[in-house]
């Protein structure tokens, strides 16, 4: 692995933000069509800041095991018809996951 003292940082490095919809996902056509206009532009590298004001957080770090808490955004499915819940959580277990049922492992549909 490169040492960052042996690596030359020069040219035009901009920072970019992840976009988001108003829903909470991820934007990737307006990240996309910001990276290509920089990539376009003739930058030299991009700097990925993240979503702002996420990567101005001074709370959690960009890096190691409490990383997680920059990005994580808890979800909940309560009284959800089964047609809209993701595979893993619907009562049929397309996916014949292993999952924990009132405290026992089962992979059978409910």
């Amino acid at each position: 692995m490169k040492s960052f003292k042996k690596i030359k940082w020069s040219g035009v490095m901009p920072a970019i933000t992840t976009q988001f919809k108003k829903s909470g996902e991820l934007d990737l056509k307006s990240f996309e069509y910001n990276l290509k206009a920089q990539i376009d532009a003739g930058v030299h590298g991009i700097i990925h800041g993240g979503p702002f004001p996420v990567s101005t957080d001074n709370r959690f770090t960009s890096v190691g095991p409490d990383s997680i808490y920059r990005w994580l955004r808890s979800i909940s499915f309560q009284d959800c018809t089964q047609e809209i819940l993701p595979d893993a959580l619907k009562d049929s277990n397309p996916l014949e996951l292993t999952r924990m049922i009132n405290n026992k492992f089962n992979s059978k549909p409910l």
